[in-house]
């Protein structure tokens, strides 16, 4: 008898357009792009330039206000899924600080550092990062505790905006962060 696998999952964004994104964290080089040059699926990612210590750099995708994800009933049990890739992982600050973050927002304005509706999930970073230039699919379950939060944490009946932030220690050089396919399920 032939093994039959099913999956739930239901994807957000497939990373194959800049439309829909918002960057996080402003000023310097590195600005939103769409990535050509490395991906984990299709045939690009958006990638972010992230530089300068104490930088918090990434970009964050926006589902719109019709479109908002409900995690107390509609998608209770539902897990986020986040294709995130650091190519400088030695200069990313550690987890506890905050290095590779995920970052999910309600409300109308895009998360950033001192706005939005947010919370973030502390994932990876300088002192866990085990690949050097690879991709990792970070999971979170959005009920649990964040890391940190903006604006009173993200409503979780509202949920619009998903992404991901990294947090540099020191200068780097071109994109060297990336975000590709989100999905939830």
């Amino acid at each position: 008898m032939a093994l039959t696998v099913t999956t739930d999952l239901t994807v957000i964004t497939t990373a194959e357009t800049a439309t829909g994104w918002t960057t996080y964290g402003a000023g310097g080089a590195g600005a939103l792009a769409l990535e050509p040059d490395f991906f984990a699926q299709g045939s690009n990612c958006i990638s972010r330039g992230v530089s300068g210590a104490g930088t918090n750099k990434g970009m964050s995708f926006d589902i719109g206000a019709g479109n908002v994800l409900n995690f107390t009933t509609t998608h209770v049990g539902k897990l986020v899924y986040i294709w995130m890739r650091c190519n400088t992982p030695t200069l990313a600050d550690t987890r506890a600080s905050g290095g590779i973050r995920i970052v999910i927002g309600s409300g109308a304005t895009a998360p950033a550092d001192a706005a939005g509706v947010w919370s973030a999930w502390y994932v990876d970073g300088s002192d866990t990062i085990t690949t050097e230039t690879g991709w990792k699919c970070y999971v979170i379950d959005p009920t649990l505790l964040p890391t940190t939060t903006f604006g009173g944490g993200v409503d979780l009946t509202a949920a619009r905006w998903f992404g991901g932030v990294m947090r540099s220690t020191a200068t780097a050089k071109g994109q060297n962060f990336g975000v590709d396919q989100i999905s939830y399920g």
